[in-house]
């Protein structure tokens, strides 16, 4: 299986939306992405999105992005120093089933880190299922900082984590 990478972008968005969206409807209803706000993440300066390809098959994706003030507070963040120039939030990261357990999803994460640091970051940040996505940040180095109950009205707990560069 040949691995690749490329950037996701607002000019291939169509391409991979429907892989996209397929994988947002995994999560629990409270917390999945519109098309709209992921497209408009994408639009945003200070993005770093990533599509991962095996043989030239989409196999999965990231989603980072700096956030406002807003999101700050909305997830939680107002307490932990966060500063939006420095700190990259990542969304999601996502490996579609017929991939799973390959290795792909650390490469990709890692891809994702390595775009982020280009763009000047030095940490990024992100709230984790207790799942794969979880100990995929944590092999990469991340370090849990505090659980979340009933994140978002979902009736999960997520766990907020940071990883520095």
């Amino acid at each position: 299986m040949k691995l690749s990478f490329i950037d996701l972008t607002p000019e291939n968005w169509e391409v991979y939306k429907v892989f996209i969206m397929k994988s947002e409807s995994t999560f629990p209803e409270e917390v999945q992405e519109t098309e709209e706000d992921i497209y408009e993440t994408l639009l945003k300066k200070g993005t770093a999105a990533k599509i991962a390809l095996a043989d030239g098959v989409y196999a999965g994706n990231t989603l980072a992005g700096k956030l406002n003030e807003e999101e700050i507070e909305l997830y939680l963040l107002k307490d932990k120093g966060i500063n939006p120039d420095a700190s990259i939030y990542l969304y999601n990261i996502v490996v579609d089933e017929a991939y799973k357990n390959k290795g792909i999803g650390l490469k990709l994460l890692l891809e994702t880190v390595e775009k982020a640091k280009a763009m000047g970051y030095q940490k990024m940040i992100g709230h984790f299922r207790e799942s794969q996505s979880l100990g995929l940040f944590k092999r990469a180095g991340g370090q849990e900082i505090e659980r979340v109950e009933d994140w978002f009205d979902s009736g999960e707990s997520y766990v907020y984590c940071e990883l520095d560069f």
